[in-house]
Formats: C-alpha cells, structure tokens, sequence
C-alpha cells in the first residue's frame, strides 16, 4: 500500500481509521465487529518504505474488515504531518491536517510577526514534501531519511534563488515549513532569525562570485537527488531539541562548493513532547 501524503492531506477526515481502543464505559454506540490483523500488509509513503509503531516503538498492524483496510489513526496521521488528540471523555478525535486545498497549514498557535524588510515570501510554491510546519516524527532513523527529503527540497530552493538572485522561494519555505518564536519555549532563535541569515548568505555568494558562475551552480544544485545527500551528523535528542545536518557536492564542483544544511527541532514549550522545526540554515 502506497500513501502520498498530498492526497492524504485532502482525504484524512473521510478516510476510515482506527484511532485505537475504545473506553470501557463507553458502551452507546460501540458496535462488536470480527476483523482481522494482516500482519502481511507493507507501506510505502511517497515511495520510501515505512512501518507504523505505537508511542512504545512496537509494531502496528493493518485491520481488514468486510473489504477495507483500516490504519492505525495516530501513527499514521503523524508521520504524515498531522497532529491528533483524542478526548476521551467526549469521545472525540481531533485532527489537524491542513485543508483541502493543499495550502500548507501552519498548526503553531502563536508564531512572531516577521519584521525582517528583507524579506519575499510572496505565494511562490516550494518544492518541499511536507505540509505546514515539520514535525519531530517517529525514530531517528525514519527522521533522518524525511530530512535528506527536505534537504532536497531546500537545495532545489536556493538554486532557484541564486537564479533569481532573490530569496523568494527560500523565503516561502521559511513561511510554509518553519515555525517562528514562541514565548515560554526554549526555541531562543526560529524563523525570523534564520530567515535573515539566509537573505545574507544568498547575497553574499551571489556578490562573491560572477554570474556565469551563480548560474551554473545553480543548474548543478538543482539536479540533486535524495541519494546525493550524505548525513552530516545528527545530535541525540534531549528536553529541548535535536538536530539533523547533511552535505552535497554537486557533480562537477570541488569540495569548497560543498552545500551543509542544518535542521534543528525544539520543543514548543518547556517539559513539552511536541518538537517543530526552528531553523534550517546553510
């Protein structure tokens, strides 16, 4: 079974899955069907295999039932980029999943205002493979291959924006992916910040160099694949946050053209479970 999460995005209200057990005293409404674990059933999502864990790390299983398969709610929801919460004494489930449309959903409640003039977020589309602000998923290891994805992604950017000799597409990715400050967390430094660095590091290549050159290192970086992004190293997650760097060498370039891209994950708030991506800098 193959998920894209473009098509999940628009389909996860309608789509039936199990979110896990029911109450006990939750007896009005509660219907006793017979179905079965296929234990069987593999995934792929955007074509790289996955597995769905529960909160443990244990392995999940599909259910079939009378044709259709149904999905464990919470793992799949957020390795796709959703948030769940479930209220057990309303028994209600609560999803935020971005709308229909496909417009990225930003799910922080109280990001900064951004002050920087420099600025051209503009609505230019990203190529990025996530929907509204990254979040700190499933194992390291599953973490670690999402990431060289979007480290594709934000390369594919700033070839466009050395191009262009603007960081507009760099910039919507900042607006779309990154989440800005929040009061009482321990992100010291998220979007605006990062967004300003990158508005130096673009000019201060594109300054640095003839734009013959910019031009045809912009077409090598745009080329880059998944399997050309090399883990650069990644630290051990703790109470604040975590972080995921890689490197590319375009074909062709020496190594002083090397690309090192930095992601780092905090906390939403102190003592809180739920890491977002904070910074992406080169």
């Amino acid at each position: 079974m193959q998920i894209k999460k473009s098509v999940f995005v628009g389909s996860l209200l309608a789509s039936s899955l199990v979110f896990g057990v029911v109450g006990v005293g939750a007896a009005t409404g509660i219907q006793k069907i017979q179905a079965a674990l296929n234990h069987n059933i593999g995934f792929k999502v955007d074509g790289s295999a996955w597995t769905p864990k529960d909160q443990s790390g244990n392995k999940m299983s599909a259910i079939v039932y009378n044709g259709s398969t149904y999905l464990p709610l919470r793992a799949t929801a957020e390795d796709l980029g959703a948030s769940v919460n479930y209220d057990n004494a309303k028994q209600l489930i609560t999803l935020n999943s971005g709308n229909n449309s496909g417009i990225p959903f930003n799910d922080v409640t109280t990001p900064s205002t951004n002050t920087n003039n420099n600025s051209n977020s503009g609505n230019t589309s990203t190529p990025a493979t996530a929907v509204g602000i990254i979040k700190l998923t499933g194992t390291e290891a599953q973490m670690t291959e999402k990431m060289k994805k979007e480290a594709v992604a934000v390369i594919k950017a700033l070839s466009a924006d050395l191009k262009s000799g603007k960081p507009t597409v760099m910039n919507a990715y900042f607006d779309n992916y990154v989440s800005g400050a929040i009061a009482g967390s321990p992100m010291g430094l998220a979007k605006e910040y990062y967004k300003e660095q990158y508005g130096s590091y673009l000019a201060s290549n594109i300054e640095a160099n003839s734009k013959e050159t910019m031009d045809s290192f912009s077409s090598a970086i745009a080329k880059v694949t998944v399997s050309d992004i090399k883990v650069f190293n990644v630290t051990t997650k703790d109470e604040y946050d975590q972080t995921f760097s890689y490197s590319y060498q375009p074909q062709g370039w020496d190594a002083f053209s090397a690309i090192y891209l930095y992601f780092k994950f905090s906390a939403n708030a102190y003592g809180s479970s739920n890491y977002i991506l904070s910074q992406v800098s080169f």
